[in-house]
C-alpha cells in the first residue's frame, strides 16, 4: 500500500477534481489541497482499489459523490453572510388618457296630422376626462458568480470549506488506522 502522501505527490488528484468540476473553492487552490492533506494525512495508506486506477478516473468519481455534498458546504456559508443574488431594473411607465365626450340629446314630438317633427325638450353634455398616470418601478438585478461569492467569505468560512473536502477526499481514499 501507498501513502497518501506519496500518491498526492505523483498524482495531481484535486487538479483532476478542478478539471472535471471548478468549484469555487478549488479553482487556482488545487495545489494547496493537495499540500494540506499531505501535511494533515500523508501517513494514511491509500486503498489498493484507488491506487490501481487512473487519477481521472478518481477524480470523477470523487465528484459523482462528493459534489451535492461540496455545495452545500459553500451553500451554508454563504447564506451566513447573506451573499444572495441581487436585481435591480429601473422601469418608468408613464400612463396618459384622455377622453373627450360630447351628447346631444333632443326629444321630438309631430302633431297630429304632421310630418314634421319639432322640438319638445332635450339635454346637451359635454365631458372631458383626463388622466395622467406615472409609474416608477425599482427592480434590482446583479449577479455574482460563485467564484466572487467564496472570495467574498471569510477566512474562517473558507478554512472550514477546505477542511471538510480535504476530509471527505482522505476518508474515501485512505484506510483510517496508519
Amino acid at each position: 500500500m501507498v501513502t497518501l502522501s506519496a500518491y498526492l505527490n505523483d498524482n495531481e488528484l484535486f487538479n483532476a477534481i478542478e478539471a472535471i468540476e471548478p468549484f469555487p473553492f478549488l479553482v487556482g487552490e488545487a495545489d494547496n489541497y493537495s499540500l494540506i492533506a499531505s501535511m494533515n494525512y500523508g501517513q494514511r495508506k491509500v486503498l489498493d482499489v484507488y491506487s490501481e486506477k487512473n487519477v481521472s478516473e478518481i477524480a470523477k468519481y470523487m465528484v459523482l459523490m462528493f459534489k451535492p455534498k461540496w455545495e452545500l458546504y459553500l451553500e451554508m456559508e454563504e447564506l451566513k453572510f447573506n451573499l444572495d443574488e441581487v436585481k435591480n431594473i429601473d422601469e418608468t411607465i408613464a400612463d396618459t388618457e384622455a377622453r373627450n365626450s360630447s351628447k346631444n340629446d333632443t326629444n321630438k314630438t309631430a302633431s297630429f296630422n304632421e310630418t314634421e317633427l319639432i322640438d319638445e325638450g332635450g339635454m346637451e353634455s359635454i365631458s372631458n376626462d383626463d388622466v395622467n398616470r406615472d409609474k416608477t418601478r425599482l427592480l434590482t438585478e446583479t449577479k455574482i458568480s460563485p467564484i466572487v461569492k467564496y472570495r467574498m467569505l471569510q477566512e474562517t468560512s473558507k478554512t472550514s470549506i477546505l477542511e471538510r473536502v480535504i476530509k471527505d477526499v482522505v476518508q474515501e481514499l485512505t484506510l483510517p488506522i496508519y
